[in-house]
């Protein structure tokens, strides 16, 4: 209780001070990037289905997930660890709340060519907005492991050892941020000396204690709500460096791909992998 009377008031004063258009928040501007737009007709009306919580998957959330393996425009479902083409180096991608296997898709798609990369997709699934927003309340502030964090640390711990010489780089959003930094506090305790193999990179990370890694970078929009409880709370410490867009939104595309692809975060690790890929990008910042 003495958590979300914390978390509730924070909201209370955030949006006291600074939001009239709370939905812009949440839905967020319908451009080239969105995901809403890029969900064929049938799967959005399932999504907005789940997002309201109708449909609740009970079965999807005790059968373990199967990862994705995103190429460019290649998705395909893998049930063993990823043999990637290059071994200095593995990317996988958490997702945040209320993603399906089909959006998930369509954020792997765009993180696989705008950085170049290959890119393992660990579905976080969705329960609908209300039970994925009590599942991350329960893993930020109580400390219990939602079910995702399990396969997805023993998933982590097979690529370190598939690969001991590469470099794990891990992009994480939103929900994915907590369940990350649950599964490297395991590894920290369980195999501190991989640590300084792990680089993340989140976007509006609403976690309250990610372990220190090799390397680091964690990006924010300024009136994101989500990060203002987390990355860019003044209570709460993170190692690594934080980059702070003036800005809003919430989406993983939307509001932060399309941004960092446009340099609006500065000259940022991932903003230089995507102008070695993307010769025409030029940071604005």
């Amino acid at each position: 209780m003495k958590y979300i009377k914390e978390d509730l008031a924070f909201f209370k004063s955030l949006m006291k001070d600074s939001y009239s258009d709370v939905m812009s928040q949440v839905v967020g501007e319908l451009d080239e990037f969105s995901e809403v737009l890029r969900l064929p007709p049938l799967r959005m009306m399932n999504s907005v289905r789940k997002y309201a919580g109708v449909d609740v998957p009970l079965v999807d959330s005790i059968i373990p997930r199967q990862a994705l393996f995103a190429d460019g425009d290649r998705i395909l479902k893998v049930k063993k660890p990823v043999d990637f083409s290059r071994d200095d180096e593995m990317w996988v991608y958490i997702n945040g709340v209320m993603v399906d296997i089909n959006m998930l898709a369509i954020q792997g798609r765009w993180l696989s060519k705008l950085l170049g990369k290959e890119f393992l997709l660990l579905h976080n699934p969705t329960d609908g907005l209300f039970l994925d927003l009590f599942e991350s309340f329960l893993g930020r502030n109580v400390g219990i492991d939602a079910l995702p964090v399990r396969w997805m640390k023993t998933r982590l711990e097979n690529l370190l050892d598939q690969y001991p010489d590469a470099r794990l780089n891990i992009v994480a959003h939103s929900q994915g941020c907590i369940i990350l930094g649950k599964c490297l506090h395991h590894i920290a305790q369980e195999r501190p000396d991989q640590l300084d193999r792990i680089h993340i990179f989140t976007f509006a990370s609403p976690s309250k204690s990610i372990p220190q890694v090799a390397f680091a970078e964690h990006y924010a929009n300024s009136q994101d709500l989500v990060a203002q409880l987390g990355v860019l709370h003044p209570d709460v410490p993170y190692e690594g460096k934080i980059f702070q867009r003036a800005g809003r939104g919430h989406w993983f595309n939307t509001h932060y791909l399309a941004s960092l692809m446009k340099g609006e975060f500065g000259d940022t690790e991932l903003y230089r992998i995507m102008r070695r890929k993307n010769r025409h990008l030029r940071c604005v910042s």
